[in-house]
């Protein structure tokens, strides 16, 4: 028997796996409600930057500058949508271990509670 009501992510989510692994045959079921609409559900943005090889695990020092600067800039409207604090709010998720320890190093110490870890 295949399950093909899907309601835990939003279409936009979704519709990639459906098309990648399921061929359409999901049927997306969500309601919409993006609390934060200054944000899509998937995206990203180019950030120029090298990345420097240590050990077996890379790390971008100006990826990780540009998402502590992020983080400041963008507190308040975050943590006034959530009604929680920016810990509570947000965590960053990265592949390599380096690059956990370089987001960490750049936020100041008012973001040190912020989770910072590895896809693992």
């Amino acid at each position: 028997m295949f399950l093909s009501e899907h309601r835990r992510c939003q279409d936009s989510i979704i519709s990639y796996c459906n098309e990648l692994a399921y061929h359409g045959s999901l049927e997306p079921l969500a309601e919409e409600n993006n609390k934060y609409p200054f944000l899509p559900y998937i995206g990203f943005t180019h950030i120029d930057g090298a990345a420097l090889q240590i050990g077996g695990s890379l790390s971008n020092v100006i990826e990780a500058q540009t998402i502590a600067k992020w983080i400041k800039e963008n507190e308040d409207t975050l943590t006034n949508i959530s009604g929680k604090s920016i810990e509570e709010t947000i965590a960053i998720i990265t592949p390599f271990y380096q690059q956990k320890l370089t987001i960490k190093k750049e936020l100041d110490s008012r973001f040190h509670n912020i989770t910072v870890g590895t896809v693992h």
